[in-house]
């Protein structure tokens, strides 16, 4: 599988889990679909940062469309989670991701872990949607790039401990136990699944979609939130 056919699949597992959310909340398979999508783009965030060759160029294009995505993604969740929702969009954690591996190649420090750590702690507290989940997934990315078993253990291991974060704070704000018997609440989990299709990756480009992420994630956002309020 050649990274244009990767990232393909990542986009359309993406659209199918935010149209889950928008017109099918109750329909568990396109959340399960979804969670596939996420650590692909971060795949691509470690991959990107080690083959572009103008690093700037990237991390800004990443921050455009992240400022430009961010209206119709919080018009189209709120249809969905109520208009109290304060969420910044997942390209916001996937520019700070690339930042955060950038300083920590570039800053030679005795303990340069800390500025993983920071910058985690700063998409936590920006309430961004992939919060440090998505710095980590990006670190481990790029630290383990070259060896698949490593990367895939450091992967499961985050996601796992992520999931057991989301129980315990589910649970201290009232969510009764017998809520975690729901598959809903593990969902989470199956983005382990990513990692099947990131194994057959074969680091070949395919044809050139350089743009296309940058186009379809607004775009895509827009669509649903436009056929939703029609409807």
């Amino acid at each position: 599988m050649n990274s244009t056919q990767l990232k393909i699949f990542a986009m359309i597992t993406m659209f199918l889990d935010h149209i889950g959310t928008i017109f099918y909340p109750e329909v568990i398979a396109f959340k399960i679909i979804g969670r596939l999508a996420f650590p692909i783009f971060c795949y691509f965030i470690a991959e990107g940062y080690l083959k572009t060759r103008n690093k700037k160029k990237y991390a800004l294009r990443l921050l455009i469309i992240a400022l430009i995505s961010q209206l119709p993604f919080i018009k189209t969740f709120r249809l969905a989670f109520g208009e109290n929702l304060l969420l910044l969009n997942t390209i916001f954690d996937l520019f700070l991701g690339l930042i955060a591996i950038w300083l920590y190649d570039s800053l030679k420090l005795k303990h340069n872990i800390i500025i993983i750590w920071g910058i985690a702690i700063l998409a936590f507290f920006l309430r961004i949607d992939g919060d440090f989940m998505g710095i980590f997934m990006i670190y481990f990315f790029f630290k383990y790039h070259d060896n698949f078993n490593k990367m895939a253990k450091k992967q499961i291991l985050l996601i796992g401990i992520s999931q057991i974060i989301y129980m315990l704070y589910m649970l201290a704000y009232g969510v009764p136990l017998i809520a975690l018997l729901n598959l809903q609440m593990w969902e989470g989990l199956f983005a382990i699944l990513a990692l099947i299709p990131i194994k057959y990756y074969n680091g070949k480009k395919g044809k050139n979609i350089k743009y296309a992420f940058y186009v379809f994630y607004p775009l895509h956002l827009l669509v649903i939130y436009l056929i939703k309020i029609n409807l």
